[in-house]
């Protein structure tokens, strides 16, 4: 029961990161994703809730480099 708590709260989290990430963040990450549409950035969205962790370190590293 542990184990699915933490499951749940893993993905609750990632989903909490991934909506904003993929409307104003993931830019700052990989440039060439500035004006794709919609529909890619849904595409983009199952991995990113669960690569969460690694796109967050990614978000804050090119953060400090502006």
């Amino acid at each position: 029961m542990l184990v699915l708590d933490a499951i749940g709260l893993y993905l609750i989290t990632g989903t909490l990161f991934a909506i904003p990430f993929l409307i104003r963040w993931i830019v700052l990450v990989d440039e060439s994703v500035e004006g794709t549409s919609w529909l890619f950035r849904l595409l983009l969205l199952p991995g990113s809730i669960v690569l969460w962790p690694v796109l967050l370190r990614k978000y804050l590293q090119a953060r400090k480099e502006i």
